[in-house]
């Protein structure tokens, strides 16, 4: 099954067992986008997050009038959209298909109450999506500074 060896691949999801992946894989769907498609865009409310099957999603975030890109999503078990688990819940990034894209939809709501229930097995989760928060914001800091250096954006 597709949505459980992607889920495996996922930090998130690496240290679950088959069972506790089987469980999850109920909140799942699988959904495919074309080139272009918006996934999830910045400041809306999220009801789900993604694990990316294949293809490449530009994660983009606003600064000032413009968009620039913080980080791309191109390998199997990639998540984004995942702000969503946390409150208030909002999209802390725009995500578009730059190609033909297969993602897997998880249910955040289902999936929260679930690791709610399963004290264990949340703090496994949680600690990957710590891992995903902390490279992200690496990422994200690093591209600040490169727009920093050229005079892109002031430091004022």
């Amino acid at each position: 099954m597709a949505t459980m060896e992607t889920l495996r691949k996922s930090v998130l999801f690496s240290t679950l067992g088959e069972e506790k992946l089987g469980v999850i894989a109920r909140f799942c769907q699988e959904e495919e986008y074309p080139p272009g498609a918006v996934i999830s865009t910045e400041g809306e409310k999220g009801k789900e997050f993604y694990v990316l099957e294949e293809g490449t999603i530009q994660l983009r975030i606003r600064v000032g009038a413009t968009e620039e890109t913080i980080d791309t999503a191109r390998e199997r078990g990639d998540v984004f959209g995942w702000s969503c688990l946390l409150e208030p819940g909002n999209y802390t990034v725009s995500s578009r298909c730059l190609d033909h894209s297969k993602v897997v939809k998880v249910q955040s709501g289902a999936l929260r109450t679930y690791l709610e229930q399963e004290p264990a097995t949340g703090y496994r989760v949680m600690k990957g999506l710590a891992q995903v928060v902390s490279d992200r914001l690496t990422k994200t800091r690093a591209h600040l500074h490169s727009l920093l250096a050229p005079g892109v954006i002031s430091r004022g």
